[in-house]
């Protein structure tokens, strides 16, 4: 699926801003790096990079409403950032997605 140009400037002040406090930053650049590729993946259909940048967008214009709005703008990057993948049975295969940030927070 062809996505429109994502504003990388919007992606990179966001999660600056949203990790300065709550992430070692020793590892924020490769759990960024990780995210992109994950919002980027070409199966994905709305889930998508351009998904990410309007849902930003849009908190940047009323974070200043919120009482926690570097929690608020993390949980944005993570909301959709894996996709379940489903064996034959249905059953939901590799890592969920508290499973997969927490290690990658971890380990960067």
């Amino acid at each position: 699926m062809q996505q429109a140009s994502v504003p990388k400037d919007l992606l990179a002040r966001s999660w600056r801003r949203c990790t300065g406090a709550l992430v070692p930053r020793t590892i924020t650049g490769s759990v960024f790096d990780q995210l992109l590729a994950r919002y980027s993946e070409p199966h994905r259909q709305y889930h998508t990079l351009q998904h990410l940048a309007e849902c930003l967008a849009h908190v940047e214009a009323v974070r200043h409403l919120a009482e926690q709005p570097g929690e608020v703008e993390f949980a944005l990057w993570f909301h959709d950032g894996l996709e379940p993948v489903h064996g034959l049975n249905g059953a939901a295969l590799g890592c969920n997605r508290d499973e997969w940030a927490d290690r990658a927070c971890r380990m960067g």
